[in-house]
């Protein structure tokens, strides 16, 4: 089985690393469902946008975290519910940056 080697130095088998690269956007994905293959393909050539998948993902789970903690967890999820807001609101300008210069390269 072929391996990718992190910049730890460390070695990672391929299909453990598409399962973690699957897991830094199934979030973003289960929120927009619509825009899966849009999220895959701009995942698969911008590192800068898989690492504000990957950015959601951990934020999500922070919140969720938060949610369920009683006294400081109401305080901490809503800082968490508006990053998460802000990293949605970044995603989809990005796909729909995307898409609009696709469309303009296309005529």
């Amino acid at each position: 089985m072929p391996t990718i080697t992190p910049t730890n130095g460390g070695t990672v088998s391929a299909s453990r690393a598409g399962t973690r690269a699957m897991e830094e956007i199934r979030s973003i994905v289960g929120r927009f469902p619509q825009r899966e293959l849009d999220i895959r393909r701009r995942c698969a050539r911008d590192p800068h946008f898989k690492s504000i998948c990957a950015d959601y993902e951990e934020a999500t789970a922070a919140l969720h975290h938060w949610q369920q903690v009683a006294n400081d967890g109401d305080r901490r999820a809503a800082e968490y519910a508006a990053f998460v807001e802000e990293l949605e609101a970044e995603v989809l300008d990005q796909l729909n940056r995307s898409r609009s210069n696709g469309s303009a390269s296309a005529r």
